[in-house]
């Protein structure tokens, strides 16, 4: 009855997955990826740089998080990987850039970081990318 189970709840499960990473991929390329290539000479003038590396540095290192890494979760390729930078710049949004932030004021990136931290432990699931050229290890 447990192999039943198993089997009867993998399509679901997957699906899950792939639900989770494309919509997670969607919201965080939508909503702030993609504005800051549109609008790259004006946020290189607004974006924080908590660490001192310098503007150009830190609106790059967001564009690779928010712009480069949903597109290979949305792939399901590398997924693991490319959730550790969205989740490092979500971690340094909430906890250094905007400490004050009650979680009402700051519920987009904590759910983002809710979606990704998923998809990091869980992995991309059978609709992938590497699932589809066979590389577990791309996953």
């Amino acid at each position: 009855m447990k192999n039943f189970l198993i089997r009867f709840n993998a399509p679901q499960i997957d699906f899950g997955l792939l639900f989770l990473r494309v919509s997670g991929a969607f919201m965080l390329l939508h909503v702030h990826g993609w504005p800051k290539v549109v609008h790259y000479s004006h946020e290189l003038t607004v974006i924080e740089d908590p660490f001192g590396l310098g503007a150009q540095f830190s609106l790059l290192a967001a564009i690779f998080a928010e712009v480069v890494c949903p597109v290979l979760i949305a792939l399901g390729f590398l997924t693991r990987f490319a959730c550790l930078p969205v989740i490092a710049v979500l971690l340094v949004s909430m906890f250094i850039v905007h400490p004050q932030w009650s979680i009402a004021e700051g519920q987009f990136g904590w759910l983002l970081m809710v979606i990704f931290g998923a998809i990091a432990f869980c992995g991309p699931g059978k609709y992938s990318l590497a699932s589809v050229i066979g590389r577990r290890e791309l996953a």
